[in-house]
């Protein structure tokens, strides 16, 4: 089982085939338009031509608008994005013009297929009237929320509450794992 982020497992992968990746490129979490410029043009001397971008979602496609500018989506680049970009592309208008500077550009998505409990979840985010669009970072968020809101149920009925004492001294060890199915 490989642990940690998906930059460390696709290394790990890469690696079973007999591949590496040559530069890793950070970029802050808040990074800004010069911090992107800086670290693209640094990537154009390095000579690397596949780039995935591993970054936190970005809705106003602000990376993408600097490698646009720096003319780097041409076919001597290939771009492929982790599921961010396509997180993204769910939650936006649909304004094709914007779209256009992703053109080339790969994308991953989850896919969850068609099931009742699917069908039942989507006709129940609609009912809810939220102003949120359904994508698939809210099924898993709603999926998150109800195991936890499951699990301490669970967890109530089979030990009869929780006391607090005055030393307010929390036992883990005296815990038990539960394990609790999807609901979506």
């Amino acid at each position: 089982m490989i642990t940690g982020n998906g930059v460390t497992a696709l290394g790990h992968e890469l690696a079973r085939k007999r591949a590496t990746i040559s530069y890793k490129l950070p970029l802050c979490p808040e990074y800004n338009i010069s911090e992107i410029s800086d670290v693209l043009n640094k990537s154009k001397a390095l000579g690397p031509r596949v780039y995935v971008v591993h970054i936190d979602p970005d809705p106003s496609l602000k990376f993408f608008r600097i490698v646009k500018k720096l003319d780097m989506i041409t076919s001597n680049y290939i771009w492929l994005t982790t599921d961010w970009l396509s997180s993204t592309l769910d939650s936006l208008p649909g304004d094709r013009d914007s779209l256009e500077i992703l053109q080339g550009v790969v994308t991953l998505r989850p896919y969850i297929p068609n099931n009742p409990k699917k069908k039942a979840f989507t006709a129940r985010w609609r009912n809810m009237q939220l102003k949120a669009k359904f994508t698939t970072y809210g099924l898993y968020a709603y999926d998150t929320m109800w195991l936890v809101a499951r699990s301490i149920d669970r967890f109530l009925k089979e030990n009869g509450g929780l006391t607090f004492s005055l030393n307010n001294k929390l036992q883990l060890g005296n815990l038990k794992v539960l394990m609790v199915e999807n609901f979506y």
